[in-house]
């Protein structure tokens, strides 16, 4: 996890360290993008066959052993997936890290893996949706007295209109209030 902190690319970072073992500088475009894939696969439920054939295009075989390199490289990682669908499992609902909550009607059965692995999507997604909404009200004001402001949000990324004669300040702004 050190390494990925302090790497500027964590595909990169998890690609030599955890899946390829080899220098950062080594890591190939193929090799990013595979542990790309990888690092979202793992947190969103994905199969080894799903992302042998859809992703990486490569035997199920190698997909298993990138897959168990992953796990292997970030047990707690595996340890709170796992606490998150039994959470789901347990009580009907998850509770993000920021306290709000999110039930759901699991069902056993065929579909019951999918709505597991949305109890992880949700603590993530909500997680970091509540953490965004926190920096755009806190974002909105401070803009005004630079002539910015928010255009657009979408997904993780926000748009921006800026104030020629502000860009420099308001960029500083921007990043330090996003990044605390």
């Amino acid at each position: 996890l050190l390494a990925i902190c302090q790497s500027s690319d964590m595909h990169r970072a998890t690609a030599a360290n955890i899946l390829y073992h080899i220098p950062e500088h080594d890591v190939t475009d193929k090799q990013r993008r595979d542990a790309k894939y990888v690092n979202f696969g793992m947190l969103f439920g994905l199969q080894a066959d799903s992302l042998a054939k859809e992703h990486l295009h490569c035997p199920v075989w190698e997909a298993e052993t990138l897959i168990n390199s992953w796990w292997a490289g970030y047990p707690k990682v595996k340890k709170w997936t796992n606490e998150r669908r039994l959470e789901a499992l347990t009580t009907g609902e998850i509770v993000m890290t920021t306290g709000r909550k999110r039930r759901f009607r699991l069902i056993l059965g065929e579909d019951s893996f999918h709505e597991l692995n949305q109890a992880v999507n949700c603590d993530i997604q909500g997680t970091l949706g509540d953490y965004q909404k926190a920096s755009r009200i806190e974002l909105a004001p401070e803009l005004q007295s630079l002539k910015s402001f928010m255009v657009v949000t979408c997904h993780d990324m926000i748009g921006f209109q800026v104030h020629k004669q502000f860009l420099g300040p308001a960029t500083r702004l921007i990043k330090e209030i996003m990044e605390r």
